[in-house]
């Protein structure tokens, strides 16, 4: 039995759902991952109305059925990734 513990907090805006799906490099895809696609940056997001993940663009918003981008960053870690949005 292990007597052990470690005890640390988690910031609950880093925390993010896997989508169970991979970019074009073969990384997991997590929500709040930033994401290009055919040219355009887009943050990955879980849609609550759809009950489905998707990519939210500038101009509109795609389900990830057939995605073939390339993530980037994430909105934790590299959130300057959007501010040239």
């Amino acid at each position: 039995m292990c007597d052990l513990l470690v005890h640390g907090f988690i910031d609950k805006e880093s925390l993010g759902l896997f989508t169970g799906l991979l970019d074009s490099d073969g990384k997991e895809l997590w929500e709040g991952d930033i994401a290009r696609e055919g040219g355009r940056l887009g943050v990955i997001k879980y849609s609550k109305q759809y009950a489905r993940f998707e990519i939210e663009f500038p101009t509109g918003r795609a389900g990830l059925y057939g995605f073939y981008g390339k993530i980037i960053g994430n909105l934790t870690e590299t959130p300057e990734l959007l501010d040239d949005l």
